[in-house]
């Protein structure tokens, strides 16, 4: 059998929110992926998936300004073992 997986929150991708010194909150974490997994015994599996992770996020003001702007995306495969 093949399963495909959808993002923790049906129709959303997976988000985590930050409010930084400044006060003000932002999203700075974006995550989507895409799942293939083969159930070849009743509590193993093969996971084969693609990851698009991007984040953004600013704070601080003159000297003390900082900035991280990243996005990164790639394959991903593994063994899930089910309890």
């Amino acid at each position: 059998m093949i399963y495909t997986s959808a993002p923790a929150l049906p129709g959303t991708a997976d988000t985590l929110a930050a409010t930084p010194a400044s006060g003000k909150p932002t999203t700075p974490y974006s995550s989507r992926s895409a799942t293939l997994r083969w159930q070849f015994s009743p509590r193993t599996a093969l996971a084969i998936a693609y990851r698009y992770l991007d984040m953004d996020y600013e704070d601080g003001k003159g000297s003390n300004y900082f900035k991280y702007d990243v996005a990164t995306s790639g394959p991903a495969m593994g063994v899930v073992f089910t309890f």
